[in-house]
């Protein structure tokens, strides 16, 4: 049997292989246009976008650009940094190959067998907004420990934690980091001062609307690399009046954030 090892990104409870997320920056690259490149990967548009916006929230620089406009009509292309992913992507593909095939004669184990461990290995997070930052202060209690993470948009968020949880990590100064929480737990509001114990207010633009069934989700822009998932109820929808192009505050507490490094 020939083993496939599944490289997957999770999110909002549905999961879509990377190499979903490939075929549409390889079909970018070619066509020029995130609607042409869904229709080239065989998925649908949202969950495209979907997948790209997530991804450009992983990476510390942006994957794509769109374009709107000008003499060439807009369009959407591949940057520099992109390229490389990709060349990255595929020569990763070659050597997990063979890698498999040595670690199954040395450990002689089939690779059904490894492709379990490996699975067992594998860690998925469903929580929709991972953001990456730099950790720029450490603020220890006598329990809990306050870690603030300066955001790709300059905007600080901070999360709380155990002290326990802080030297697993061996959280320090400047380390690399993302902050993660899920779309439920971000609330929405207009209003700029609105006194709340919440810690973390951030400022963007509501770029997206999607109305399921009961809930909608909310995509806000805080810049163009970094964007925020709220998922609130379709009642919360109409009384905060939300709509494209507004200008919105995602709120979100301290404790409802994890600190991954």
């Amino acid at each position: 049997m020939d083993l496939d090892l599944e490289l997957k990104l999770s999110t909002n409870e549905k999961s879509f292989y990377i190499e979903k997320f490939i075929a549409l920056i390889e079909a970018i690259k070619e066509c020029g246009s995130i609607l042409k490149a869904t229709q080239m990967a065989e998925i649908s548009y949202k969950n495209g976008w979907d997948i790209l916006n997530i991804m450009n929230n992983q990476f510390s620089k942006k994957i794509f650009e769109t374009e709107t406009g000008g003499k060439n009509g807009g369009g959407t292309k591949i940057t520099p940094f992109g390229e490389k992913v990709l060349s990255f992507y595929k020569a990763l593909i070659k050597e997990r190959e063979f890698f498999i095939d040595f670690m199954s004669k040395q450990l002689d184990l089939d690779k059904e067998e490894l492709y379990f461990i490996q699975r067992r290995f594998s860690m998925m997070i469903s929580a929709r907004n991972q953001l990456h930052g730099k950790i720029i202060d450490i603020k220890e209690g006598a329990v809990n420990v306050e870690t603030v993470l300066e955001l790709k948009s300059g905007d600080k968020i901070y999360a709380l934690i155990t002290k326990d949880a802080k030297d697993e990590m061996n959280l320090s100064l400047n380390q690399a980091g993302v902050a993660i929480f899920k779309a439920s737990s971000v609330l929405l509001t207009h209003d700029e001062n609105i006194k709340i114990s919440a810690r973390n207010k951030i400022a963007g633009t509501i770029s997206k609307i999607i109305e399921g069934a009961v809930n909608v989700e909310v995509i806000l822009d805080i810049n163009d690399e970094v964007k925020i998932f709220a998922i609130i109820t379709k009642e919360a929808l109409s009384e905060l009046d939300l709509k494209v192009g507004q200008k919105a505050i995602a709120i979100i507490k301290t404790s409802s954030l994890m600190i991954g490094v």
